[in-house]
């Protein structure tokens, strides 16, 4: 039987030539530098500096899974593109995704962030395509993610891409005291 996290590795490679490794304690440094690069989103959805986040915070984070997620639902890669050559073995992002979540024929995308220097290239929206091919192909329905109504950047680039709103969900405060929604979206 063939397995969506080994074909998802081969696709990103073949199609995109990006190396996906499987997030662990080795590479939390390179982890945090894309974190840290994204200034926008931490200031949009915490009210924090991105610089601010600390190991500690992304490695809680890493091991979060919804209630009922079994660890063997959860793919979260980190990915290196060997082509760009100003910066080799860099992480130009990280994606997490969750198999069979919230039901059978879902794929949640639970987490998808590229090092700023990547976005707004075609690179985040290739690699999306990417997973919804794929994912169509190991029979998935539909795809689910959630997005603060705050991080407008990225409402825009999932809408961009079909997705809908389905429901809301509490969101953090942010260090201001405002409240943000967290959308559900869905293709």
């Amino acid at each position: 039987m063939k397995s969506f996290k080994k074909e998802l590795v081969l696709k990103l490679k073949r199609e995109m030539g990006l190396s996906a490794i499987t997030a662990n304690s080795s590479n939390i440094i390179e982890e945090l530098a894309v974190r840290h690069s994204n200034i926008y989103f931490y200031r949009a959805t915490r009210g924090i500096d991105a610089i601010e986040l600390k190991d500690i915070d992304v490695i809680r984070e890493r091991y979060l899974l919804p209630e009922g997620v079994e660890v063997s639902q959860r793919l979260y890669l980190m990915l290196y593109q060997e082509a760009y050559e100003e910066y080799p073995d860099h992480c130009v992002g990280l994606v997490e995704l969750i198999e069979h979540y919230p039901d059978e024929k879902t794929l949640f995308i639970k987490w998808l962030m590229l090092n700023e220097r990547y976005q707004r290239t075609g690179l985040g929206k290739e690699m999306v395509n990417a997973i919804f091919s794929l994912g169509y192909d190991f029979g998935y329905e539909k795809f689910r993610l959630a997005c603060y109504d705050s991080n407008e950047r990225g409402l825009r680039f999932w809408k961009n891409l079909g997705f809908k709103p389905v429901g809301e969900a509490p969101g953090i405060a942010l260090k201001s005291g405002r409240k943000q929604t967290l959308l559900v979206l869905e293709k």
